[in-house]
């Protein structure tokens, strides 16, 4: 499917080819995958940012303000981008392999996971606050 900027080209030739006139529907509506976009990957990274600058400076008389913003602007993108994983396999397939998507996630997860564990661990043993 020829795919045009936040929407996808439905190709109605027998060729494959695009004809005049081709219905262009909503990326959710059609068959087309959202891809790699590093635009989302900076805006969940300011969105860390912004979380670990109101964690770092809460204590700070002058701290940061708004960083609340950055956890709901994470999970929003997050959300987004875990339900577009689902709907193309949706249509790519036919149906949702949930137990292969978790494992999906947890092998995603499971790096960064292991040292912030072990990171808690140490703190808990040494009584830090």
């Amino acid at each position: 499917m020829a795919k045009t900027s936040g929407a996808c080209r439905i190709q109605n030739g027998r060729d494959g080819s695009d004809m005049a006139g081709a219905t262009t529907l909503p990326i959710a509506a059609a068959r087309c995958h959202l891809g790699y976009r590093p635009a989302l990957d900076g805006l969940r990274g300011l969105s860390l940012i912004a979380v670990l600058a109101l964690h770092v400076t809460e204590t700070m008389p002058c701290g940061v303000r708004g960083g609340w913003i950055g956890v709901d602007v994470f999970f929003v993108l997050s959300g987004f981008l875990i339900t577009t994983l689902l709907l193309e396999e949706w249509h790519d397939t036919g149906t949702l392999h949930l137990g292969r998507f978790y494992l999906r996630r947890a092998f995603r997860l499971m790096p960064a996971s292991f040292p912030v564990g072990g990171i808690l661990d140490l703190r808990t043993m040494l009584h830090v606050r």
